[in-house]
C-alpha cells in the first residue's frame, strides 16, 4: 500500500525533522504544509504553503493534493511536527486500513475510545475530509466520527506515541477553541 504523511509546521525544525525521519525509514512520502515562511526552508519533500489559522484546511490541502494524482489504496497519515512515532506505527496503522476501516490511530489516552489527533491516518479510498469549520480544536473528533459513518474507525492499542507539545496552543488560541468547542457540540453532538 502506498504510503503518504501530511505535516504542517510552522516554527518546529529540530522536531519536523525528527517526524521526516520516521517517515523515510517507513518509506512515506511527505507532504508539508508550511504554516510560515521559516517553514519553507526547513521543509522536506512536497510543501505547499498557508499561514492562515485553520488546521482542517491545511489536512485537507494535502489530501486533495494526493487525491489528485493517485487512485484507491493508499494510506494518508496526518501528522503534528512534534509527534514522537514508534518504528512499527506505519505498520500497525497500515494493518488496521487494510482490514477495511476508514481511518487508524492509537488512543489520545491509554484506556481511552478518542483519536490521537497528532497522529493518525486515512485510507485513501474513503476520501475522508476534515470540517473546515472547526479550525483549531475538535478537528479529529470530527474525522473519526466521519470515519465511524463510513466504513469505521479502529483504535490501536499498545502504541505510545508522543506529542511533545501536546497542549501549548491552549492559552494562545482559547478564544478559537471555545467557538471549535460550540460548533464540534452543535453540529456533532459534543
Amino acid at each position: 500500500m502506498k504510503r503518504y504523511a501530511i505535516i504542517p509546521t510552522g516554527n518546529r525544525p529540530k522536531e519536523y525533522l525528527s517526524v521526516i525521519e520516521s517517515c523515510k525509514l517507513a518509506g512515506v512520502e511527505t507532504i508539508t504544509i508550511a504554516t510560515s515562511k521559516k517553514a519553507i526552508a526547513y521543509s522536506d519533500g512536497l510543501c505547499l504553503y498557508d499561514d492562515g489559522l485553520n488546521i482542517s484546511k491545511w489536512w485537507n490541502m494535502g489530501l486533495e493534493e494526493i487525491a489528485g494524482k493517485e487512485n484507491g489504496d493508499y494510506l494518508v497519515a496526518i501528522l503534528n511536527d512534534d509527534a514522537i512515532l514508534p518504528s512499527n506505527w506505519f505498520d500497525k496503522m497500515e494493518k488496521s486500513i487494510s482490514l477495511g476501516v476508514s481511518g487508524a490511530s492509537s488512543p489520545r489516552s491509554a484506556r481511552g475510545n478518542k483519536i490521537a489527533g497528532y497522529a493518525f491516518a486515512l485510507s485513501g479510498k474513503d476520501n475522508i475530509r476534515a470540517d473546515e469549520n472547526a479550525v483549531w480544536w475538535y478537528t479529529d473528533d470530527i474525522i473519526q466520527r466521519r470515519c465511524e459513518m463510513t466504513n469505521g474507525f479502529s483504535l490501536v492499542y499498545g502504541l505510545q506515541v508522543g506529542n511533545t507539545y501536546g497542549n501549548s496552543s491552549v492559552e494562545r488560541f482559547q478564544k478559537q477553541i471555545d467557538k471549535d468547542r460550540l460548533y464540534y457540540n452543535e453540529f456533532y453532538g459534543g
